[in-house]
């Protein structure tokens, strides 16, 4: 009887296996990336004591010493082991990351996985593994959008480490990165990646000016530059949250017996007039629509925006509204709400 139950479990447990190979295998590779990344990153005490190491990158080393102790003290974001360390990544990318999207509709595809819960992409440290899904990806229909990503958080799981790249960042752009990954670090819900994505944005957004405004003064210049960069990337948000709710209505009218090809050219007349429209938005930066001239963007560019910036301006307003503009007493509420641990 015992035999049968343990053949059972055994047979059970192979079926499991079976079903979630796929899924096993890219968190092998996974894993084997991140670990390859920590055992290769320098303690941060080290390579300041390096002579061999130029002053400007142990200028940015402190400063992401001085941003996360300041995020920790002022903030009440969680201590964490992170940013002890730092990977070299001799000016190359290491990680990339693959969206999808639905052609005709804005429906992530999306990916489910054990604790973390459902996420809309998918992350690799082989640039090749990520045009092979990309590409898959495209020949089943989808609109994809694969990136370079220099910062990330592993939720705990792994010890972080500053990625190189991360160092040209200017000191608010730099303290925007690392405050949105301890945010991560912090609060955490379960299958709502874009609300975590929006809340490490706002909180790194507005941490990242509290902390300029703290240590460079209310009138110095990081800060006006860091304001006008903001500025910039709430109004491109917006254009393109804008953009994708006009896309969704036009997807919406289309009808059944509406050919694929009618149905494109619809879709790219929209979001030419979608990109061409950016001439009338006011940038401190003009360079914004060259990004666009060889290739337009798709729907799963469109969803980038919709998972880290649709839901700023309703946080402005629970902010003002439910803490009197109070960030501290936010990420408090947060943290007892949605506690990462």
């Amino acid at each position: 009887m015992i035999r049968k139950m343990l053949l059972a479990v055994a047979g059970l447990f192979l079926v499991i296996i079976i079903w979630n190979v796929e899924l096993i295998i890219y968190g092998i590779g996974q894993a084997y990336g991140q670990i390859k990344i920590i055992m290769q990153a320098r303690p941060v005490e080290d390579i300041l004591r390096d002579d061999t190491v130029n002053d400007e990158i142990k200028e940015k080393l402190k400063l992401v010493n001085e941003i996360k102790a300041w995020a920790i003290t002022e903030l009440g974001l969680n201590p964490t082991r992170n940013y002890t360390t730092m990977y070299d990544q001799k000016g190359k990318p290491v990680l990339w990351v693959v969206r999808a999207c639905e052609p005709f509709r804005l429906v992530n595809k999306e990916w489910h996985f054990p604790v973390i819960g459902t996420v809309s992409y998918k992350g690799y440290f082989s640039v090749k593994k990520a045009i092979k899904l990309r590409n898959q990806l495209k020949e089943e229909g989808y609109d994809t959008y694969l990136r370079e990503v220099d910062a990330w958080s592993t939720l705990g799981w792994f010890k972080d480490p500053i990625m190189s790249e991360m160092l040209r960042d200017t000191p608010g752009d730099l303290a925007n990165t690392v405050i949105h990954e301890l945010t991560h670090d912090t609060i955490f819900l379960k299958d709502s990646l874009t609300f975590n994505e929006n809340l490490a944005s706002f909180i790194g957004g507005k941490g990242a000016e509290a902390f300029l405004t703290s240590n460079y003064g209310d009138s110095s210049a990081l800060l006006q530059d860091y304001i006008d960069t903001k500025s910039d990337q709430q109004r491109l948000a917006g254009h393109f949250i804008s953009g994708a709710q006009k896309l969704d209505s036009l997807y919406a009218s289309f009808t059944d017996g509406m050919t694929e090809t009618h149905k494109r050219k619809q879709k790219m007349q929209m979001i030419r007039m979608i990109v061409d429209a950016l001439d009338t938005v006011s940038f401190n930066n003009k360079a914004f629509k060259r990004k666009f001239e060889k290739q337009l963007p798709n729907n799963a560019y469109f969803m980038s925006f919709l998972l880290y910036r649709s839901e700023q301006e309703d946080l402005n307003y629970v902010l003002d509204k439910n803490f009197g503009g109070n960030l501290v007493e936010m990420i408090l509420s947060m943290k007892r709400k949605y506690p990462r641990y």
